[in-house]
């Protein structure tokens, strides 16, 4: 699972405190734009202006003309942040990706490695915030393993894109896990994880196969609240509250790249942080006051066409 070229100078630098792991494709000029905006935005070191250190590489694997790669070696030779694997990249690869960049990251040395996805924004001075004031809790033996908890069952269709068979896992329901699209592992967890990986069958859910690692090695995965994911959520993004857009400290998925760029400005706009109070609404808040003045336009149209109804017999 040794990468084709990798990120520079990484191996030689001083140690992480957080090395930010995204997952991204090769084959569209759409994942090109996304790792354009991510650099210009919550990707850019020089703008966090926090004391620990930290990194964000590019995850891919090869793409299926010469013409793709020779572009992507191009945006390599400009930026230096991408890990390539030897692997075409494709769906059914997956969990290869993740654990060629796992391995990697085994190399190098840092308190914690969070994988994310192009169309996630992450906050990262208020996520290492957040995990410098769990370290309080941990030791040097613990294990850390925390996102968006999700359990299902495993799916046995054949035309689904997440189908494993039986030889593959012959458990019915998944452990509880983190969905793929932003956890985080501690560093120490990270090769036992891969060594353990030669001795599981690799399937395509490249999230619940790192939640059966965990549940093989004793790890419980732990909610982190800060993290709102939902895949139609890039519909909804602008009914969010500012405020509430920024206490989260991870936002996705499937956020284009003008939302990425908005949910950057609001998190970044000394104009909405002070000088006035916000009336904070929540997304669930405002889709109940949607549906509360749908239902009173109803029955108002109900009223006009009708005419006075009566709430009891006479």
């Amino acid at each position: 699972m040794s990468p084709i070229t990798e990120p520079r100078g990484y191996l030689e630098k001083q140690p992480l405190f957080l090395l930010v792991i995204v997952s991204s494709s090769p084959k569209k000029q759409d994942n090109a734009d996304k790792r354009s905006m991510l650099r210009q935005t919550w990707g850019n070191i020089k703008n966090t202006h926090i004391q620990q250190q930290w990194k964000v590489v590019f995850m891919m694997g090869k793409a299926s003309t010469s013409e793709m790669n020779e572009a992507i070696m191009k945006e390599q030779e400009e930026y230096g942040d991408l890990l390539i694997g030897d692997y075409r990249d494709a769906y059914r690869n997956i969990t290869t990706k993740l654990l060629m960049a796992f391995q990697w990251a085994s190399r190098l040395k840092c308190n914690y490695v969070l994988k994310t996805d192009d169309d996630v924004y992450i906050d990262i001075p208020k996520f290492i915030k957040w995990l410098i004031a769990r370290e309080d809790k941990l030791t040097n033996s613990n294990y850390f393993y925390g996102g968006v908890l999700y359990s299902g069952a495993v799916v046995r269709n054949t035309a689904h894109r997440h189908y494993v068979s039986r030889t593959e896992l012959p458990w019915d329901y998944y452990p509880k896990f983190c969905k793929g699209s932003m956890f985080v592992v501690s560093w120490n967890l990270i090769q036992k994880m891969v060594d353990l990986s030669r001795q599981v069958i690799r399937i395509p859910p490249d999230d619940a196969y790192i939640g059966i690692l965990a549940n093989l090695l004793g790890v419980d995965p732990v909610r982190i609240d800060g993290f709102l994911q939902a895949s139609y959520l890039h519909w909804f993004v602008s009914f969010i509250s500012l405020c509430q857009l920024r206490d989260l400290m991870g936002i996705g998925d499937s956020l284009t790249p003008d939302q990425m760029n908005y949910v950057h400005q609001v998190k970044t706009s000394a104009s909405n942080s002070k000088g006035f109070n916000i009336v904070c609404i929540s997304l669930h808040m405002k889709f109940f006051l949607f549906l509360l003045f749908c239902c009173t336009g109803l029955l108002f149209l109900c009223y006009r066409r009708c005419g006075r109804f009566q709430w009891w017999p006479k």
